[in-house]
């Protein structure tokens, strides 16, 4: 759900207080303005310390705001009676026919003056008939959107609807709101850049993550209040957008082509996931080389209907979007807004959502098991009070707390993105909270790994999300923290597939033409490392890996990572080298290093074993750092860990295991280590001798 701001506490004596009245929620509360000329933006200018004020405003919690539209439902009819639908009118009395007999009685009853297509606004964003469009989609033909007399009990309505048996379902119209809680701006000059400020980003591993992947070429679609993408009437594009890749989206709040945000929400969120970077200007955001899709499906008050967000959802699938982020959440499940998610998982969308703002139960669309849900947590990576939490949770990710200032800098632990408040052109940079802010990290962690590994699948992008996620909490997956907090570098390490480059490409054109809608993708195919060749039938035992004693350059591969492994010759168990991983020598801020090597396994082979030797150092502690021994799949997804552990031994050591369970595939083996840099201790691993022996 979008929220309202929360009750903002004293922050302490570093910020002293003035009134911004601008930032309330009723100066953002805007009807759609009439052509005008174009303002220039006016930009804050502070040259000395401001004195701010946080407004105590109240929290846009779902039991404060109408939980359904009134004299609205959504029902999905039978196929001959969704035929019939298409070309129902109004009967002299203005009451819909359809030509059902029980359906146009309902009709009567309940005062029915419009059945709508819901994908009426879909066939009108992509220029035909919603005829043709049912054609080519036959999935969403019966799907309806139902106007009648208000007066009339939106349950009390569904449930008549329900019990007719032309129709499949029928339920109330809800509402979701954004999911978010702004606060007032910092005392920032506008020009000058604040990555400072965004402790967020190191968090979760996004600086190291650069160095592999910015999210180039991948179509995340932004389904919220809009965007601040273009200068249009009387909308300016936000100044720290200017080299953000934008494709031209759709507004179906008011079914046109110029998704502009009039809330700010949306803007805050999309600079959470490309917000230009290195630009000289304002902040950063975690795939900035991604191209955004502006969906507008809430309102100037950050609320949205049902109906509504269905639409933006099948539009952002038949689009191709690889990533689909909805900062919303409403309390009650759909099943129109279910269809709509299937529908883009089987388009091949992976759909991130924030899971709510109410400390309670995950709410919807994020309590799907199709969707990735997303919990907030703060500086100090413990979950927020106002994170919504239970089984759903797939993910945490920061989203701030503006109660607090854990890092000392002067200023609250909010997420810090530039957006506008009180007029659609008046820029800042601010502050928010809530699991808004908290999903679009992990959506643009995504596009980073889609870019990483254009072949990738959606299910593949999650299943490395997860395996990869800082585990918080109790061990394992919990209700709280679900996997754990989403790390970008060692979700790049696991993802495999060929690096993309630092520098993005120059932005489409506003004439871009967005994929057929029916089209199959064809993503550019990255070629796997080459594996070692399927042994013909004959010896009964024999060794897989290639120069185990990496003695050669054989066989292996580095991972090109800021701090890559390499060969080395001063630590050896036998022979002349080992594979070196980490930073041995000197602090260590951050690297994780890796080396691997992939082996076809005889379909036959009644035993298989993977021997190695390790030299493992640390002067931290699990699970900060991790020496890592794991088994990837054909699609570089960890299967099995061999080895998760942080060890301080300065030994060699030899271990086995057991490789049996994978006979008859291809897989990886993998030795890594991960150094967090939160101490800047050392962590690192010497590998000898490797071997993976097989008998028939």
């Amino acid at each position: 759900m979008i929220e309202q701001p929360r009750t903002i506490r004293s922050l302490g004596v570093s910020l002293m207080v003035v009134v911004l009245a601008a930032v309330t929620l009723a100066a953002c509360t805007l009807p759609r303005p009439g052509p005008r000329p174009t303002p220039t933006p006016p930009f804050p200018s502070i040259s000395s310390p401001a004195v701010l004020r946080f407004p105590a405003e109240s929290a846009r919690v779902i039991p404060d705001q109408p939980t359904m539209v009134p004299g609205q439902i959504i029902l999905k009819l039978n196929t001959q009676p969704a035929l019939q639908a298409l070309n129902a009118r109004p009967e002299a009395d203005g009451i819909i026919a359809v030509g059902v007999p029980g359906i146009d009685s309902l009709n009567r009853q309940f005062g029915v003056t419009a059945l709508d297509p819901l994908v009426k606004p879909l066939a009108q964003a992509s220029g035909e008939t919603v005829q043709s469009f049912v054609a080519r989609q036959p999935e969403l033909l019966g799907l309806y959107v139902a106007s009648f007399d208000p007066q009339h009990d939106p349950n009390a309505v569904a449930s008549a609807y329900q019990a007719e048996p032309s129709v499949i379902f029928a339920e109330p119209n809800y509402y979701a709101y954004v999911s978010d809680q702004p606060t007032a701006p910092p005392a920032l000059t506008p020009n000058d850049p604040y990555f400072s400020f965004q402790w967020d980003m190191p968090l979760i591993q996004v600086p190291e993550a650069w160095d592999v992947s910015t999210g180039q070429g991948v179509l995340v679609a932004v389904l919220d209040t809009g965007i601040a993408y273009e200068t249009f009437d009387v909308y300016q594009q936000a100044p720290d957008l200017s080299n953000t890749h934008f494709m031209p989206g759709y507004d179906f709040i008011n079914n046109d082509q110029h998704a502009n945000d009039d809330e700010g929400h949306g803007t805050h969120v999309a600079g959470t996931i490309a917000q230009s970077t290195n630009n000289n200007q304002g902040v950063s955001g975690v795939a900035f080389g991604a191209t955004l899709l502006p969906v507008k499906v809430l309102d100037s008050r950050g609320q949205g209907s049902y109906d509504t967000i269905a639409q933006g959802i099948i539009y952002a699938a038949d689009r191709r979007a690889k990533v689909i982020n909805m900062s919303l959440s409403g309390q009650a499940g759909s099943s129109a807004l279910a269809e709509a998610i299937n529908y883009a998982t089987r388009k091949g969308a992976l759909v991130v959502a924030a899971a709510g703002n109410s400390g309670g139960a995950v709410e919807y669309p994020a309590a799907y098991d199709s969707v990735l849900a997303v919990g907030s947590v703060g500086f100090n990576r413990n979950r927020v009070g106002y994170s919504n939490f239970g089984p759903q949770i797939e993910l945490v990710a920061p989203g701030g707390d503006t109660d607090a200032d854990l890092n000392g800098d002067g200023h609250p632990d909010g997420i810090l993105q530039q957006t506008f408040r009180g007029s659609v052109t008046n820029f800042g940079f601010y502050f928010y909270e809530g699991t808004s802010m908290a999903a679009p990290h992990v959506s643009g962690v995504a596009a980073l790994l889609f870019a990483r590994n254009p072949a990738a699948t959606a299910g593949q992008v999650r299943q490395v999300l997860q395996s990869t996620a800082l585990d918080l909490g109790p061990a394992g997956r919990d209700n709280e923290y679900g996997y754990g907090l989403v790390q970008a570098a060692d979700a790049l390490t696991a993802i495999g597939g060929g690096p993309s480059p630092a520098t993005p490409t120059p932005p489409p054109t506003a004439t871009a033409t967005p994929a057929p809608p029916g089209a199959t993708p064809s993503p550019t195919p990255v070629v796997p490392p080459p594996p070692t060749p399927t042994p013909t039938p004959g010896p009964v035992s024999g060794n897989l890996i290639v120069n185990g004693g990496f003695e050669s350059d054989e066989g292996w591969t580095f991972s090109l990572t800021r701090w890559p492994g390499s060969y080395s010759s001063d630590v050896v168990h036998s022979g002349a080298r080992s594979a070196r991983l980490g930073i041995v020598d000197g602090p260590d801020r951050y690297s994780y290093s890796s080396v691997w090597q992939s082996v076809t396994i005889p379909a036959d082979a009644r035993r298989v074993t993977l021997t190695y030797w390790v030299y493992p150092m640390s002067d931290d502690t699990f699970p900060i750092d991790l020496q890592l021994v794991l088994v990837l799949d054909e699609h570089f997804r960890v299967i099995s860990y061999a080895e998760r552990t942080l060890s301080d031994s300065r030994q060699w050591i030899q271990r086995s295991y057991d490789m049996t369970p994978f006979a008859g595939r291809t897989v990886t083996v993998y030795f890594g280590v991960v150094n967090r840099g939160s101490t800047g201790k050392t962590s690192a691993m010497y590998v000898d001798d490797v071997t993976l022996t097989f008998e028939r």
